[in-house]
């Protein structure tokens, strides 16, 4: 056993394996505890440990250093009790998932290299976007084992943002030429996911956000009127909004009711694991489109991009510019009487969506 120093030792074994070794006194007891594995695990990051396994001891704990995982554990199960919804507690489990490297490290060990080197992998094998929002989860984890008293403050998850590549500002792919939007129309028909296909479908029939489609229940649909109402919890302005159906939306609307769950508070779109459909399905499904044979393979889209769609062949077919604004749900921050006419311009929405779908096929 060769000592370092304040109860550190590497023990060296007969077989040539090392192990740093920490003697600590829990309750007038000395105990040792193995730290890791030599050179592995380095003198810097053995004496890192002695320091945390100390602290812990001298604060009434066992001398066991949690690990990220554990803190992560711990602090999903208080983020449920505050009913946190499950798609949030869904990505959150994910975005945990891309750091591997740091799982199961004790918290009190991790260094700010080891974050930023396992989010530039995340920026690296997926995208920086999804870099960002992992740190974020990664700093609120970190920031519940400071209060939990497991590291100090400042921690090492701190402003990681100033650290990850920028975010390139991109358009969404989107389709606006005539010819083009019937061969992706064509293309939806090959989605074999029924409920992801007919997601899709409505979207390209209706251009509403895909967090509005996702949410929508049967009790927001009246088809006596015609007219989806969705609330102002589903929208991203917060405001109620009225989306005129036209016939062939009618008409998936019915035939989604026959396949499923029609109760009025049942999901419109559920996913195969239970509550809605996730936005990557839909995301998923557009991108096996671009696998289709040269032919009948349609130009690159993405979900909000039939926003774009809608916009350019409606304004360019001289419809009402303010009543398309409508439609898409674009509110003017400063307009005050807006906020009180949930269905302005319902009178030119209503033929206007006719038109588009009628138009859609047609191509």
């Amino acid at each position: 056993m060769v000592q370092d120093s304040l109860n550190l030792y590497l023990r060296v074994y007969s077989s040539g394996k090392k192990k740093w070794i920490y003697r600590g006194r829990i309750d007038g007891k000395e105990r040792q505890m193995t730290l890791g594995i030599w050179p592995v695990m380095g003198i810097l990051e053995a004496r890192r440990a002695r320091d945390a396994r100390q602290l812990n001891i001298e604060s009434g704990g066992t001398g066991t250093l949690a690990t990220f995982r554990k803190m992560a554990e711990d602090w999903i199960k208080q983020q449920r009790q505050g009913k946190v919804s499950d798609s949030v507690m869904y990505y959150t489990n994910l975005r945990l998932s891309y750091v591997p490297s740091l799982l199961d490290r004790p918290v009190s060990l991790i260094t700010r290299p080891e974050v930023i080197a396992a989010l530039r992998a995340v920026s690296d094998q997926k995208s920086p976007e999804t870099a960002r929002r992992t740190a974020m989860v990664v700093k609120m984890v970190m920031d519940y084992c400071t209060d939990m008293g497991e590291i100090p403050a400042p921690h090492c998850a701190l402003d990681l943002s100033r650290t990850l590549s920028p975010q390139r500002s991109e358009n969404y792919p989107s389709i606006h030429a005539p010819a083009l939007i019937g061969v992706l129309l064509r293309a939806l028909d090959r989605i074999t996911g029924f409920y992801v296909r007919s997601a899709l479908q409505m979207t390209a029939y209706t251009f509403v956000r895909s967090g509005e489609l996702r949410e929508a229940r049967w009790k927001e649909i009246d088809f006596n009127a015609a007219l989806w109402n969705i609330p102002a919890a589903h929208t991203k302005m917060k405001r109620d909004h009225v989306v005129p159906l036209a016939r062939q939306t009618v008409k998936l609307l019915k035939e989604i009711a026959l396949r499923g769950d029609s109760s009025p508070d049942a999901l419109i779109f559920p996913s195969s694991r239970g509550g809605r459909m996730g936005r990557s399905s839909m995301i998923s499904a557009l991108y096996t489109l671009q696998k289709l044979p040269i032919d009948v393979r349609p130009a690159q889209m993405s979900v909000h991009g039939f926003r774009s769609m809608a916009s350019t062949i409606l304004n360019e077919n001289g419809w009402n510019g303010d009543a398309v604004e409508r439609q898409l749900a674009h509110w003017e921050q400063s307009s005050v009487r807006s906020a009180y006419n949930k269905a302005q311009y319902l009178d030119i929405r209503i033929p206007m969506m006719d038109y588009s779908q009628a138009s859609g096929h047609e191509m």
